[in-house]
């Protein structure tokens, strides 16, 4: 009787659940975040966390593949979607290992479309898991107060240990540099990534009343943590990101948006106080330094991409392909896909981007009270935002903090809220078996592709 209640759908659903966020956390502080280098050496830590990544992936298609629930999950998730919606995922992915296969380097190709398939099927599960169970977002809203507050205060103590003890070292100090590649981020972008998907669901606790106290304080000061580091690197995608929340969300919800904003405002208050306190004690660099309307590499990088898309127009030159062309990732959602999945896979993504926008929308007026609705809506809003003017999509935080977001938007599918308990008595065995056998090929590909072949980080 014991053994049937440990095994129980819900025990298993917050296994998985548990094993998600264990592995946010391992992401997040990768093991090796902790070891001061020097700066020549920074890629070792960008790979260390890649390869943390790919092990957490690989742990987590292992748990899908053998529970049924979780396929169940997936399943129920994915016959929720318009048959229109499921047509277009299915000819994406077609069209992307098609491309793959043609790639300059199919190795990393095959890789990249590996990472991106679980993060549809992490998704999907998601989505099945917070439609059942969505006040057990609060555990995702735990791990990520924990991360934010543990990270600001090893920063700060490092910080002034370096200013106090090693004074020579640090005399032009220089926040961005040392804070974000220094100190765990090898790339900068990690922190902006990471802060873009949970500033929005950090406030939720703030905007609900079935949070105690103490949990809105540490929301706060976590928010508050992450306006720290963003101030210090002087992000300006995080400015684009709220422009565009204030208008779509000022119209479809204006009452939660102002509350909302009032505590984002606090939280870059409290932020900006913190970093006016640490910066006029050591000293260096401040955010006015840098010019926020200086963007002349990543114009050049565009078109360069944009000339790239043109000359591979119909399958692209394969996923991740497009650094053996441009040195670089083309920094824009849509450039990336074009040049990488050709204009047929653009299309596929622009239309259910577009349908899930105008979705989301319509949903607005039946969630109007729901401030989850509203943080979920404005974490993606943010993302989608970001990833106009960055590589959001690519790197590891970022992905793993995307499948959260997203899976809790995609939740509120009305398909999805009404049959959560019917779809389990229509999915077919046969398609448990084609999910197993698809994550089966997915370990395969990420076990073996990045250890045998040398593929792209």
């Amino acid at each position: 009787m014991l053994n049937k209640k440990l095994l129980s759908s819900n025990n298993t659903e917050h296994f998985i659940y548990g094993v998600m966020l264990i592995g946010l956390i391992l992401v997040f502080w990768n093991p090796i975040g902790m070891v001061k280098i020097s700066m020549a050496n920074t890629l070792m830590l960008y790979v260390w966390r890649g390869i943390t990544a790919l092990f957490c992936w690989i742990v987590i298609l292992i748990v899908f593949t053998a529970s049924h629930d979780a396929r169940n999950g997936i399943l129920a998730t994915f016959n929720a979607l318009s048959t229109w919606i499921k047509s277009l995922i299915i000819l994406f992915f077609c069209i992307g290992i098609i491309s793959a296969s043609l790639a300059f380097h199919p190795a990393t190709a095959f890789k990249g479309i590996s990472i991106d398939i679980t993060l549809l099927l992490s998704v999907l599960f998601l989505a099945h898991y917070f439609s059942r169970f969505p006040d057990h977002v609060r555990w995702l809203i735990g791990v990520v107060i924990i991360c934010a507050i543990s990270y600001l205060f090893v920063l700060i103590l490092n910080v002034l240990l370096a200013h106090f003890y090693f004074p020579p070292k640090i005399a032009q100090f220089n926040f961005p540099e040392f804070f974000l590649r220094q100190f765990n981020f090898a790339n900068p972008r990690f922190f902006d990534h990471f802060a873009t998907w949970f500033l929005p669901i950090l406030c939720l606790p703030l905007l609900s009343h079935n949070y105690s106290r103490g949990f809105k304080v540490l929301s706060l000061i976590a928010m508050a943590s992450l306006w720290f580091v963003v101030i210090a690197h002087s992000s300006r995608a995080l400015i684009l990101e709220y422009i565009v929340i204030t208008i779509i969300l000022g119209i479809l919800n204006h009452k939660i948006l102002i509350r909302f904003l009032g505590w984002q405002v606090l939280a870059v208050i409290i932020g900006a106080l913190l970093f006016y306190i640490i910066h006029n004690i050591v000293g260096g660099e401040t955010v006015l330094a840098r010019n926020i309307f200086a963007n002349q590499d990543r114009w050049s990088l565009w078109a360069k991409s944009l000339a790239l898309a043109a000359h591979y127009p119909l399958l692209g030159v394969g996923e991740l392909n497009a650094l053996y062309y441009l040195k670089d990732y083309p920094h824009n959602i849509i450039l990336t896909i074009a040049c990488q999945w050709g204009v047929i896979g653009l299309m596929c993504f622009l239309l259910v981007g577009l349908r899930a926008f105008r979705r989301a929308c319509e949903y607005m007026p039946s969630h109007k009270q729901s401030a989850l609705y509203f943080v979920a809506f404005a974490s993606v809003l943010a993302g989608m935002t970001h990833a106009l003017v960055s590589n959001i999509f690519k790197l590891q935080l970022s992905q793993f903090s995307l499948v959260f977001a997203m899976g809790l938007l995609l939740s509120f599918m009305p398909e999805l809220m009404k049959n959560a308990q019917e779809n389990k008595n229509r999915i077919q065995e046969k398609c448990h078996l084609l999910v197993m056998a698809l994550c089966f090929v997915l370990i395969i590909l990420l076990f073996i592709l990045p250890f045998l072949y040398q593929t792209a980080i």
